[in-house]
């Protein structure tokens, strides 16, 4: 599929190219507008069909048609994004990289993520979009799904903080950048034995065909676990490493809706949640699996913060 300029060159010029290189050239230029070397068996099959289109008028006008005929919508869509010079789609896909967007390699635009990313509380105050929490004393979570309809309220300073439990804990939610960042702190006398269960549902998740991994030990500080379908991911880390990350998919045996389960005893308190949403990789072969630049990104930004020092 390599293909230089030079064959665009050639026919902008209002010649006929004569093409020697990929095999597959006649499927990236207009119908019938190139002669293809490879078509012939040797240079002297070539020589005489190039005579017999430069003494044919008929012939030669053939490969012209396509200059005065509307060109096929597949075509058109497969490079219209030329209209747009290579230096402003670079800019694009690395800014569509950097900050984990979409990217339509077709148009060369970006786009927003298939999930979206927009956090929203629900009447209750908890997180119900992209991901909804729910909070439980002990090490498990049982889970009946709350209604979209409730799915409502924006984040402001008034609302951003909720108490766990029985007061002991509250739960602080930041959106930015592209990710959430839950901190849980405590707030009152938490006793040593005490475990808490933080359940992070996939709304959009229930009835979909989603993939579970975790959990992923990066060192003993850090734990890293996803679900996700064939277009979205949601990927989880925690700081400090919680005792277990429990994944349970459409699939399981009891059906329940996916979700990841976080068992944070006390003694990890305070616990830092950060909760990233981007696309799988579809585009390049063997992608879907990996970690995406933007999550990897978010994940060093999460373990390894920027410090700043004031020297007076």
């Amino acid at each position: 599929d390599y293909i230089t300029e030079k064959l665009w060159g050639a026919l902008e010029s209002g010649s006929i190219p004569v093409y020697y290189g990929a095999p597959n050239a006649k499927d990236h230029a207009p119908p019938n507008s190139i002669i293809l070397a490879n078509d012939f068996r040797n240079g002297g099959e070539l020589a005489a069909h190039l005579d017999r289109v430069a003494m044919n008028k008929t012939h030669y006008e053939s490969y012209h048609e396509w200059r005065n005929t509307p060109l096929e919508e597949t075509f058109v869509r497969k490079y219209n994004h030329t209209h747009t010079h290579s230096v402003c789609r670079r800019c694009r896909w690395s800014y569509a990289r950097r900050h984990g967007l979409g990217f339509d390699h077709e148009s060369q635009t970006v786009q927003s993520t298939k999930a979206d990313r927009k956090v929203s509380l629900d009447t209750d105050g908890w997180t119900s979009g992209p991901v909804a929490e729910k909070w439980q004393d002990g090490d498990s979570v049982s889970w009946t799904a709350a209604s979209k309809d409730c799915f409502n309220k924006n984040i402001t300073n008034a609302n951003r903080s909720k108490r766990i439990g029985s007061g002991q804990l509250k739960r602080t939610v930041w959106e930015h950048d592209g990710v959430i960042d839950l901190h849980v702190d405590p707030v009152a006398f938490v006793p040593q034995d005490a475990t808490f269960s933080l359940g992070l549902l996939l709304p959009d998740a229930v009835g979909g065909d989603w993939d579970v991994r975790g959990p992923v030990g990066r060192s003993l500080h850090r734990e890293q676990a996803w679900i996700q379908t064939n277009e979205s991911r949601v990927t989880v880390f925690t700081r400090p490493k919680v005792q277990s990350v429990l994944a349970y998919p459409k699939s399981a045996a009891i059906p329940a809706p996916a979700r990841i389960v976080l068992i944070i005893p006390s003694k990890t308190l305070p616990l830092r949640i950060r909760i990233v949403v981007d696309d799988v990789d579809n585009f390049h072969e063997g992608a879907e699996k990996d970690e995406t630049y933007f999550a990897n990104q978010m994940e060093k930004d999460f373990y390894q913060p920027l410090e700043f020092f004031h020297l007076h």
